[in-house]
């Protein structure tokens, strides 16, 4: 029954946003441009904090090198 409510939902949503004309506000130049300067910073963020890998002192496989040995 949630789905079937959820799904009424989404389907009212999509109906107010065709009738209000909110899309010929996204299909604007500004906001294209707006759009993609915001992708690119995004991923350049998610570059940053997720690419580089952090570095240690000692860390960790120094002490399995012990036990190792």
């Amino acid at each position: 029954m949630k789905s079937v409510i959820g799904t009424i939902i989404i389907f009212i949503g999509v109906y107010v946003i065709v009738t209000s004309d909110i899309l010929s506000f996204f299909a604007q130049k500004s906001f294209t441009v707006f759009a993609i300067g915001s992708v690119v910073t995004m991923l350049i963020i998610a570059f940053i904090v997720l690419g580089l890998p952090k570095k240690t002192k000692g860390g960790h496989h120094e002490k399995d090198d012990k036990h190792l040995s």
